[in-house]
């Protein structure tokens, strides 16, 4: 609670209140910013940084909805601040979302010119599906990818139109997607050639893909397509009228690039509608989509935090904590509806020293579901080279693949990844198409919890794993220790409805599995404000 006020300012629409007391008798100025009166969150920035003085933390309160257009830095100047909501208002949003208002109709599809490419839309806050080819189901690779600069296969009869140059090929072969657009197509000898090269670990025969961002695929109602010319169809559903339907596309990748700071910190924020667009040369999942980047990204960031905030709608991860970041707190977080997973923390290349690599960071509490809804692979949380975390009591739900993810080394040599804690955690519906016009699971090789590379004194507790599906039969073990994986203690964790062995060890080194239990059907009830679940083991 705040104490003693020294001063007030009226800094143009918002009131400074300086030299309050703070917990401990510490100063603390405060300041109010309501969206009403600064509607970009840009300028908020640019606000507080004017009136921040040195050494004195600052309070901001929000209210309201606040656009943000690009990706922001936000450097030392923005330690010590902490964004809240305003006594009584409601959580504050932070949108990157455009609202489409004007629609031209021609035979039955609605069209809008938009100021750029986009690769997200949403019909009355749901993420709809591009058009596509196959309009049920997938085709499937004639053979294997080939591993030139710009890969190759062969298709089947007359699945590739050659008209198709620039529409997109996303192709799932085990663990793994990838996303490349057409640059050349032969019909005399059936081979497409991509805009990108494939990655050569986890090539499979006859592949399945589609074919999305088609104008043929419009037959369907509730799916969409964009042309080169940023001009966006979309089929409209059953009962759909423009004026009584709310549309709109996010304008920006990222929100946030935090680095080289210390003590900041977002309660109660909502971080809504972020994109993410296909590069030139296509996009090939190594794994766990550990080379894309978050919605907020972070670099050298120690003792900041995220509680209580809600994270949805977004085209890529929602937090990525990489090299130098140390205890920082996510707490009470939902993430739903993400392009790419949760909280990723770590880098994911070997790094020159200890002091790069992201320590004590504490991840609790948080509900991720919904999620992988571009980059399949996506993990719900991902700890790559990182060490001493705590991940515990998440929930974690409806994924496309592995739920919890730790390591990143395909060997045993000793690394700097250790003692990570996994504890208390409920993952559920691991790899779960929740997708009707693609039936069926789309990647295998995958757990309920995954671990690469040796990281002594890492444990995997009390976590509770109930239902792993895998697009090939028995490979989504519920605990996963992956190659290299050593040092690892696996104890306590119930495991049940697993698509193969409840546990699996594949070329790794020395790890103790004590008494792991078998479950009977479980019955869970959703997060529901700050308390996180209720289990019932029949």
């Amino acid at each position: 609670m705040l104490g003693r006020l020294d001063s007030l300012i009226l800094t143009g629409f918002c009131f400074l209140w300086m030299g309050c007391l703070g917990v401990g008798g510490r100063l603390v100025d405060s300041v109010a910013i309501p969206a009403s009166e600064v509607p970009s969150f840009e300028q908020v920035l640019m606000r507080v940084t004017r009136i921040k003085r040195k050494n004195i933390p600052l309070i901001v309160y929000l209210d309201g909805t606040y656009t943000i257009e690009s990706k922001r830095d936000l450097g030392k100047e923005y330690s010590d601040i902490t964004f809240r909501p305003a006594p009584n208002a409601k959580h504050p949003v932070l949108t990157g979302m455009h609202k489409i208002t004007n629609w031209d109709q021609i035979d039955g599809i609605w069209k809008t010119q938009l100021p750029k490419f986009v690769n997200s839309f949403f019909v009355d806050g749901r993420r709809l599906p591009k058009a596509k080819m196959p309009l049920v189901g997938n085709y499937t690779v004639e053979g294997q990818y080939s591993l030139e600069d710009n890969s190759k296969f062969c298709y089947k009869g007359q699945d590739i139109n050659p008209n198709w140059i620039g529409a997109e090929i996303v192709t799932v072969q085990a663990w793994a997607e990838s996303r490349m657009t057409i640059k050349e197509v032969d019909p005399t000898m059936r081979t497409v050639v991509l805009s990108g090269k494939m990655k050569p670990y986890n090539i499979i025969s006859n592949p399945p893909y589609w074919v999305e961002n088609l104008v043929e695929g419009l037959e369907v109602p509730g799916t969409w397509a964009i042309d080169k010319n940023n001009i966006l169809s979309y089929r409209p559903r059953l009962g759909e009228e423009p004026l009584k339907t709310e549309c709109s596309v996010p304008l920006t990748e990222q929100f946030f690039n935090i680095h080289n700071l210390s003590n900041l910190s977002f309660e109660k924020i909502n971080f809504i509608g972020s994109d993410w667009l296909l590069p030139p040369t296509g996009y090939a999942n190594l794994q766990a989509d550990a080379d894309l980047c978050g919605t907020i990204q972070m670099e050298y960031v120690n003792h900041c935090s995220f509680i209580e905030c809600e994270f949805a709608h977004l085209g890529s991860h929602a937090i990525w904590c990489d090299n130098g970041c140390n205890q920082n707190v996510f707490r009470n977080n939902s993430m739903e509806d993400l392009g790419g997973g949760g909280i990723v923390v770590g880098y994911n290349n070997k790094l020159p020293g200890i002091h790069d690599i992201s320590t004590n960071n504490i991840i609790t509490n948080n509900q991720i579901h919904n999620i992988g809804n571009i980059h399949f692979g996506a993990c719900g949380i991902t700890l790559l080279y990182s060490s001493g975390n705590l991940v515990t009591n998440n929930f974690i739900h409806d994924t496309f693949y592995t739920g919890i993810s730790v390591g990143w080394e395909w060997d045993n040599e000793p690394s700097l990844i250790k003692d990570n804690l996994v504890c208390g955690n409920i993952l559920t519906y691991i790899e779960k198409n929740r997708f009707a016009s693609r039936p069926g699971t789309l990647l295998s090789d995958m757990g309920g919890i995954y671990t690469l590379g040796s990281q002594p004194g890492t444990m995997l507790t009390d976590n509770v794993i109930d239902g792993t599906y895998s697009a090939l039969p028995s490979q989504a073990p519920g605990i996963y220790l992956d190659q290299g994986s050593d040092g690892i203690l696996v104890t306590g964790n119930c495991l049940s409805r697993i698509d193969g062995l409840q546990y699996w060890q594949h070329m790794a080194g020395n790890n103790i599995v004590m008494p792991n239990e078998k479950c009977g059907e479980m019955v869970f009830t959703r997060k529901v404000g700050s308390s996180l679940t209720h289990l019932l083991v029949k």
